[in-house]
């Protein structure tokens, strides 16, 4: 199991605890938990959030290799398999308020490539093979560390 640095600040370097503190004084929200991970990312670090909207699991990134290729290609099939999972489809149903737009006008139009733009993250086990990627210790890939992201098939 890995270690939460959130248990251990002395371990962290001094501009980590830094954002940490900023953070800690702000209201608690999934913007803000993003924001944070952000800009933890830069330092090499990452961690989870909650429901909630509390951070949790403060770890350091782990690689397979640093990312040369600006353009990450996620295998289609892998990622409708995850993404169209019950709670993730649940979640998406409400977020794209797709009830209200079916009540509206009948119809809602979904585009894959439109719903990978929109995501911060996806799992490693997404990803087309034979390409070299940056992932954390959940094996989730940040997207906002490639210029492009698309679909290899």
């Amino acid at each position: 199991m890995t270690q939460d640095l959130f248990q251990t600040p002395e371990l962290l370097p001094q501009e980590v605890r830094n954002i940490i503190e900023k953070y800690n004084k702000m209201e608690a929200s999934y913007d803000v938990c993003r924001n944070l991970i952000n800009e933890l990312k830069p330092h090499g670090y990452t961690c989870d959030y909650g429901l909630e909207a509390i951070p949790y699991e403060l770890t350091t990134i782990k690689t397979n290799q640093p990312a040369e290729n600006k353009t990450l290609l996620v295998d289609r099939n892998a990622f409708c398999d995850w993404y169209f999972d019950y709670e993730v489809c649940k979640d998406f149903f409400y977020d794209q308020d797709i009830l209200q737009q079916l009540k509206t006008h009948g119809t809602f139009n979904l585009d894959l490539q439109n719903i990978l733009n929109g995501m911060d993250y996806i799992p490693a086990n997404t990803i087309a093979e034979g390409q070299d990627y940056t992932f954390d210790d959940w094996d989730e890939i940040y997207l906002s560390d490639y210029e492009n992201v698309i679909f290899a098939n």
